[in-house]
């Protein structure tokens, strides 16, 4: 075998093994990306959630008393209560959306939010395995269930109100219209504060912080 000929075994050889390293290298950055990016997603769906949970067990008595409020008539204070359960970093730009409900630039925020959170609530039931997804992607639209109820009893208040002005007339306690929004708020609160204290005595999120690593 001549020189040339060893030489051009040698640089095949070479040439060979360069382009398998480079798919190894190829492939090994494509998993590492692939769970960063797995990491981020749950890392961002972990947080929401706790902030979320966090605001119903800093105002659950509060949360109650609307619930027994509501027994009596109107709730009359419905956007402090809005104010209450979206004083988080990843709901604040839609607080000023309950003084401004039927603004169209406010409620083109809160429309993207809601449906930010329901797209949240999908993707959660997709990374995470079924037994604990399930109750974090509950949870996640049971809150924006209860945001819209909020929002929608709101619009229904202000329209009452408007035609009470108009009218002269005081704001009246048996507005099949007020006592729908209201029935559908208050159970929504209800649902609300039961899923977060599932969380909490089921131990998901404990479970879910071993689902998030790199």
């Amino acid at each position: 075998m001549t020189t040339e000929s060893i030489v051009s075994i040698v640089l095949s050889v070479i040439t060979a093994v360069t382009a398998v390293a480079a798919i190894v290298i190829s492939i090994t950055q494509i998993s590492k990306s692939n769970k960063q990016s797995m990491f981020d997603r749950r890392i961002k769906i972990f947080l929401t959630v706790i902030g979320m949970k966090s605001l119903c067990e800093e105002h659950s008595s509060i949360c109650e008393a609307y619930i027994n409020d509501s027994k009596e008539g109107p709730l009359y204070a419905v956007d402090s209560l809005y104010l209450w359960m979206t004083n988080s970093s990843f709901l604040e730009e839609i607080q000023p959306v309950i003084s401004h409900a039927l603004e169209t630039e406010w409620r083109r925020k809160y429309l993207l939010k809601m449906e930010e959170l329901r797209n949240m609530c999908e993707e959660t039931r997709l990374i995470f395995p079924d037994s604990m997804g399930r109750s974090l992607a509950d949870f996640i639209l049971s809150y924006e269930e209860m945001l819209v109820s909020i929002y929608k009893y709101q619009v229904a208040k202000n329209s009452i109100s408007r035609e009470c002005q108009d009218a002269k007339k005081p704001f009246p306690r048996d507005s099949e219209l007020e006592n729908r929004c209201r029935s559908v708020l208050i159970e929504s609160i209800k649902n609300t504060l039961k899923l977060a204290e599932k969380l909490a005595t089921e131990g998901a999120l404990e479970k879910i912080k071993s689902q998030i690593k790199l």
